[in-house]
């Protein structure tokens, strides 16, 4: 079985990939990144639709939303529409909501939670730890997963400030009983840390580069690293 993330890529003219730092911000100023989250989410169900072996495989795939669809009062039904069209069991989805926009808009977020968690979708909470948030807006949010942010995890082994902080937030989280996920995992003694403090999941190029997605499923399931 695989757990993903869904990431967006454009092409340029000349075939070459445009990457998300080059496009992103002006898409949001043209105010057309709803449009862009649906269309990501109409071509990944869409996608896994007609890859039925692929899906059969597929553990959790996460799609980002962005603070703009947060508030977007029809996302729940495109959704729920949209899963629908394609028959994608919801609780094979997971939708992931940053930090720093689900503090900005906790009321459009904590709707929009409620909303897809009543149709089995899983609810991620990305980049945690950069927001500037209290440990009290876990509470608000029926989640899931509570990704811990690269910038916390990148020095873990010779940085005793990120280690506390992975700590306290997988103390957290077990009380709450949300299972973590790791970001940017690089190395196997990042990797050793993190599980020795807790930590029940992780992403990175240890285990995994960015790839096109039909690419992910010709490659063999990933393993542990210390698995032999």
């Amino acid at each position: 079985m695989r757990s993903y993330e869904v990431l967006t890529r454009l092409r340029d003219s000349d075939g070459s990939l445009i990457r998300p730092p080059e496009f992103l911000p002006l898409t949001v100023q043209a105010q057309m990144i709803v449009e862009l989250d649906r269309a990501v989410i109409t071509k990944v169900f869409g996608w896994l639709a007609t890859n039925p072996n692929a899906l059969a495989v597929t553990h959790k795939c996460s799609i980002n939303l962005s603070g703009q669809t947060m508030g977007d009062a029809a996302i729940a039904e495109f959704i729920r529409a949209q899963r629908a069209l394609f028959a994608i069991p919801a609780n094979k989805i997971v939708f992931e909501i940053t930090e720093s926009e689900a503090i900005r808009h906790p009321r459009a977020a904590s709707q929009l939670v409620d909303d897809l968690k009543a149709d089995g979708f899983g609810i991620a909470l990305d980049d945690f730890g950069t927001g500037l948030a209290t440990f009290e807006y876990l509470k608000r949010f029926a989640l899931d997963y509570l990704k811990i942010d690269g910038s916390f995890i990148r020095n873990l082994v010779d940085d005793p400030v990120d280690q506390e902080i992975v700590l306290s937030t997988v103390r957290i989280a077990q009380r709450l009983q949300l299972q973590i996920v790791a970001e940017h995992v690089h190395s196997l003694g990042v990797f050793t840390l993190l599980r020795d403090l807790g930590v029940e999941h992780v992403q990175g190029e240890l285990i995994g580069s960015a790839v096109p997605i039909e690419h992910l499923f010709r490659l063999p399931p990933p393993r542990a690293p210390n698995t032999p």
